[in-house]
Order: C-alpha cells, then structure tokens, then sequence
C-alpha cells in the first residue's frame, strides 16, 4: 500500500472506501493496489482513472492541475465529472485508451479550465497509458502529467513582442502606430477593447482620438474626460507608476462605486499600464474586457511590453514626421519666396509698362499743345486724348488701391438685399463696349426664379463685370461667351464660361492670387495687372461666397463660377409703408392647403386669398389627394404632422400622380431642423417654411410663381417655347 507521508496518502486512508462501486480495500485487485503505489510514490505529478466509471486517484504533485475548486472533490470521484469544460477535448483520447488500449500523448496541449473560480487558460505535455488485468483487459488509466502554462506563455509573449516591434518599426505614422498596437494586443489577448490615452497629468485629465482605439461593437470611448471619474485609485497606481488591475470592476472594492460609468462602456475587467517619461505621466495602454476576466502576470507583462514598444515607436515617428515636415516647409518656404520674387519682377514689368502706355501719349499731346498755330479742332481732339488716357491711368491706380483695401480688409460693403437678375443686367452694360468692339458673341441664360442676395450692389457688379471683361479679353475677336445664371439648394451661381484662350493646369492652380496672368504675348494685347481675379475671390469671400475657375488647357477656353447665398425678399420689399400685403403681380394661382388644425388652415387661407389667390382646404390627406385630382392645383401648401397620412407621404403620392405632379409643393410645418428639410426634399417638396412662417417670404413665392404662370401662358399664347436669356 501507498506510504504514509504524504496528505493524499492520508487523504486515501481516510477515504470510506465501502461507498464506491470499488468496495472496501481487501476486495480491491492486486493491479489497482500496485498503481496506486506508484502514483502516491511519485514526485512527478500522476492519475491514476479506473474502472468504468474512471474514478480518480491522486498524488500531491497533481493536486495544483485540479486547483481550489476541485481538490479535494476530485479524489474518489469520476473523471468525467471532474473535468465537464474539456471533456470534449480529452475524452475521445480516454476512449482510445479504454476501448482499443492504445497509449496517447500530447505536447503543450490547449485547456481553458475552470480550476480557480474562472476560465483559466492552461498548457500540459502528458501522457494516457492503459492499466491491464491479469487477462491484458484494459481495467484502468495512468496519467502522468506536466502544466507548461507558464513557459507556452512566456514563449508566446516573446515572440509577440518581437513581431509587435517588428510590425510598429515600420510605420511612420504615430496614429497608425497606436491603431496597430491596439489591433494587435485584442487579438493576442483575445479582449473586447483595447485603446491608447495621451493624459495631461498638470489637469489629470485623458485624450482618446477614436482612431486609438479597438472595439468589437462597444459603445464609444470618451475623448476626454477626468481619470478621476474612473476612481481616485487608478490614478493613483499610474502616477506610482504600477500597472492598474482589476479582474472585476464591480466586486473591487477601489472600483465599486464608480462600476456604472465602466458599465455604460461596456467594461467590467482592466488592464491598465502607465507611461511614466521624466517623472510625468504622459500616457497608459489599457486592455478591457465586456465580463470579470482573471488577468494572469503574463496578460500584464504583455500588455507592459506592448506599452513600451508603443511609445517608443510613437516618439520615433513623431521625431521623423517633424523632421520631415520642418524639411517639407523649408523647401516649401523657399518655392513661395523664389516664386514670390519672380512675380514681384514681373509685376513691377508689367507696371511699367501699362503706365508707359497711357504717358506715351500723354507726353506727345503736352509736346503738341507748346507748338504755335493750333485749330481749335487739334486742341479738341488732343484734349480728348489727354482726357482718355488720364482716365486709363485713373483706373489702373484705382485697380491698385482697390485690392489693396479688399486684401487688408479694408474695405467696408453697404449691404442691402440685391436682385440678382439686375446684377447680370448692369454687369452686361457695363461691358458690352468691350464685347461689341471684339464682336463677341454673348449668351445669357437666366433662371425664372426669383434670387435675392445679401450684399453690396456696386461690388457684386464689380465681380461680374470683372469676369465678362476677363472673358472678352482673353477670348480672340469673334468668340463666343456665356453667361447663366442658376438657383439651387439655396445659392445663386453665376457662370462666365468662354472659349478663349484657356488657362494650363498650374495657372488654374494659381489663377486667384495677386498678380497671376498666363504668358503675354510681345503685343501685350491682353494688357491689365493681374490682379482683377484676385479682387473678384476676395469680394466674393466678403459674401460668404465661393469662386472657382476650371479649363481643358490652352485655346479650351475657361469656365468661372461664383456661387452665392440666397435670402428670401425682404419684408420692406413686400409691405407698403402702411404694412399693407402686396398686390398679386401675375396671375392668380389656384392653391391647396391642407393642415389638420382648422384654425391655421383658414387664416392663412385668407391671407392668400386677400392677395388674390384661389385656395381650397382640406383637413384630410385622402379627401386632398382625392380632390387634387379633379382640381388640379397650381400649389399645394402641406403641414408635415397630419394624422391620417404625413405629409411628407401625401407629397410623394401627389408626385406620382399625373394631375399634380408638375404642381409646386410647399411645406408649411413646425419641424424646421436640416434633417426635417431634407426628408421633405426628398419626399417632392419644391420649398420648406417652419411655422410661424414669414408671410410676406410666402405671399412673394407664389408672387414669383404667378409671374412664371403669366409668362408662360404668353409665349404659349404667341407660340414660342420657354423662357430664354433674362
């Protein structure tokens, strides 16, 4: 029999034995005896599993493979209630065992048990070999078993961390350094978040970019935030420079209180390790998990590993990045500066020689005035000349001073609500001397809607005719140029397009700045300072508006766009000085307007049909999709919120109904945030007002659209198409 030294000796003695399917001791056969003193007589860890039912026997060197939560529980009982979280794994090899008596080995096998109170997982090289009777009947098993947990892990932590810094060397950028590292610590330890925190330790306050972190479908991480509102202690234990554990963040008693603001992040269990530089902390790696997890020496010694390969690798890429940066801005600053003293040359050359121009006969004329015997004819036409020639000098200085004052912010816009039609009225005026005298041929289109823009008339002029005198002037005698006017999304753009000379790619590029111009011919006919487009971008960004310019290259001609803010008309505009509704300018619509809350319906009804609209209600969205049909109006004005159907829904049915879907449909609600504006768009609607609506801003919508009715039934009337031109 086993001796008596060891505590499962004394365990085996004291164990009743008579209460197993093997009865009392005498009864046992002389094999079970014989292992059994083999096992007990082992300092190597050995099991021994016998008879059907594999009860197990143990010696003290098994006893940590069982851990707190099956010793001694396991010593006497049947191996297959042992161990139920691997017994798929193991028991085909105890079946191979049993039934054919065949030996099975295995080398740093795999094993998550649940030895301690948690998954737990686990390495063993061990051996199963087949205990016989006297007959060679396989009546039993012989373990001989060796944990290598903690060399596997070592071994694999090793080897992680040379390929991390191996993977982290590469790469130049310091957020991709930390989005790499985050990948690759989840996925070695198999966690459900991982992510980097830059820390202010002067305010203990944390920074994570959403770029610095990985999470399988958790709720987001706070950008900032105060590492004190994640418990005192935590804070504490990185200042000190100590990796943070916690294997439960509820049950932790430094993490109790503050377990609700983990939860709503979906964090129950925490790796968190410091980066102490020069006595500051400057950062932490963490690793988090959505449930308690045991946290192994090895988990935080991986993690600390990855932490420092991270930051080195961090400061590494900042370092080059700055370095290449300082060098990009050098080289950079040196082009601006070679560039800038080459246009200033130019510049100056082509001051020259446009003040040259106009002195030349300014001087001659002076010359002619001294000789004697002048006709008062001669004197006329030189005093003509004179004058002429002032004034173009006048201008160029005027030019000068002009995007001086616009490039300083200098100069103050008289704003008021323009009419954009009369811009490209007056703009055409202005330069149609240069068009006529080149013979270009000059097409305008214009939107029929009515566009009204916040600004300075004289200016925004001034940005029109600077880009039709762009285009005659650079567009060889007999070209064609056009200009449109459009409205959209709730912009005005005027488009200047030519087929002049064109402009190649690095003169795009450049085509706003001061004193750009494309290569002059030896004539120098095109002439000016090049500083007109520069003028025009920085007038137009004075709107809060855009200015671009696009072309195909050289003889492709060019296309400039200006594209500015729409306002609705203004209520001065509409009301009388007595604040009287305006009267109906074109024809009388027939409208619809359909809102569940009679009272509304009915007042905005008579306003309409106080300016003389015809209008009908309905409360219904069916009765008005019903009635729509057999009326047919003009426009229909929609509350959003209607009970039986939304109206955002009866505005897609009016769509696709032959009778009204050409009519123009306008939302009258009290949802009036973007997404509401566009879900209606895209529902039909032509145009969106929140209640309480700006009357006189409706009363002139339909106004416009009676225009465009009465237009339109004129040249149907006359037998010519749609409106063209302005």
């Amino acid at each position: 029999m086993p001796p008596a030294t060891a505590e499962m000796t004394e365990r085996f003695r004291s164990f009743d034995w008579s209460t197993t399917s093997l009865g009392p001791l005498h009864l046992w056969p002389e094999s079970l005896r014989l292992v059994l003193d083999v096992c007990f007589s082992s300092q190597f860890p050995i099991a021994v599993w016998w008879g059907p039912d594999l009860l197990q026997f143990y010696n003290d060197g098994y006893r940590p493979i069982l851990g707190a939560r099956k010793h001694p529980q396991a010593f006497g009982r049947a191996a297959r209630e042992t161990w139920p979280e691997i017994w798929t794994t193991i028991g085909p090899m105890v079946e191979q065992v049993m039934s054919k008596g065949e030996a099975v080995k295995g080398d740093d096998m795999e094993l998550t048990l649940e030895r301690n109170g948690y998954p737990e997982l686990c390495y063993f090289t061990f051996s199963y070999s087949p205990i016989r009777d006297a007959s060679g009947k396989v009546i039993g098993m012989f373990t001989a078993a060796v944990e290598t947990t903690s060399r596997v892990l070592a071994e694999r932590r090793q080897s992680f961390q040379m390929m991390a810094a191996d993977r982290l060397r590469g790469i130049s950028d310091p957020d991709e350094v930390i989005a790499v590292a985050t990948e690759l610590v989840a996925n070695q330890l198999n966690v459900s978040r991982a992510y980097y925190a830059e820390i202010d330790d002067a305010t203990q306050t944390f920074h994570i970019p959403p770029k610095w972190t990985v999470s399988k479908n958790l709720p987001d991480l706070p950008s900032v935030g105060k590492i004190e509102d994640y418990s005192p202690a935590l804070l504490r234990t990185l200042r000190r420079g100590a990796p943070f554990v916690a294997d439960d963040l509820e049950s932790d008693v430094r993490t109790a209180p503050y377990a609700s603001t983990y939860a709503e992040l979906s964090i129950r269990s925490i790796i968190t390790v410091p980066l102490i530089k020069a006595g500051v902390l400057r950062a932490n790696f963490n690793v988090a998990h959505t449930g308690p997890r045991h946290w192994t020496a090895e988990d935080v010694a991986t993690v600390t590993a990855i932490a420092d390969h991270t930051w080195e690798a961090i400061e590494r890429a900042r370092a080059e990045s700055a370095l290449r940066t300082e060098n990009e801005n050098t080289k950079r600053a040196e082009a601006i500066l070679r560039q800038i003293d080459r246009r200033k040359n130019e510049f100056l050359a082509m001051l020259a020689h446009e003040l040259r121009n106009p002195l030349a006969p300014i001087s001659a004329a002076a010359d002619l005035l001294r000789l004697a015997n002048l006709d008062e004819a001669r004197i006329a036409q030189t005093s003509e000349v004179i004058t002429r020639q002032v004034k173009h000098l006048t201008s160029l200085v005027d030019d000068l001073m002009d995007v001086s004052r616009v490039t300083r912010g200098l100069v103050k816009l008289t704003r008021q609500v323009v009419d954009a039609k009369r811009i490209v009225t007056d703009a055409i005026e202005q330069v149609s001397p240069l068009i006529e005298t080149r013979r270009h041929q000059l097409v305008v289109h214009s939107t029929p809607d009515a566009a009204y823009i916040v600004g300075d008339y004289k200016r925004l002029v001034q940005v029109l005719t600077n880009l039709l005198h762009n285009a005659a002037k650079y567009t060889p005698e007999g070209g064609h140029i056009v200009l449109r006017m459009e409205v959209h999304d709730g912009q005005v753009a005027f488009v200047v397009a030519d087929n002049g000379v064109g402009m190649e790619r690095e003169l795009v590029e450049h085509a706003f700045e001061l004193f750009a111009q494309a290569e002059r011919t030896p004539d120098r006919s095109a002439g000016g300072l090049g500083i007109g487009l520069a003028l025009v971008k920085s007038l137009v960004e004075l709107h809060q508006g855009s200015v671009s310019v696009a072309s195909e290259g050289a003889g492709a001609g060019s296309t400039f766009t200006v594209t500015l803010p729409l306002v609705s008309k203004p209520r001065e505009s509409l009301l009388s000085e007595h604040d009287a509704m305006p009267q109906l300018s074109g024809d009388s619509l027939r409208l619809m307007v359909v809102d569940d809350n009679v009272d509304a319906a009915y007042m905005l009804t008579m306003v309409l049909e106080a300016v003389g609209h015809q209008v009908s209600i309905e409360h219904s969205s069916h009765r008005a999709l019903e009635r729509a049909r057999v009326e047919r109006p003009d426009a229909f004005l929609l509350d959003i919120g209607l009970p039986d159907m939304d109206g955002n829904e009866l505005a897609r049915r009016l769509r696709h109904q032959d009778e009204t879907a050409d009519a123009t449909l306008i939302a009258v609600t009290g949802y009036g945030q973007e997404h509401d504006r566009d879900v209606a768009k895209a529902a039909g609607f032509d145009h969106h007002f929140v209640k309480p609506i700006n009357t006189a801003d409706l009363v002139a919508l339909l106004s416009a659209l009676g225009d465009y009715k009465a237009t339109e039934q004129a040249h149907v009337r006359h037998g010519t198409g749609g409106m063209t031109g302005l």
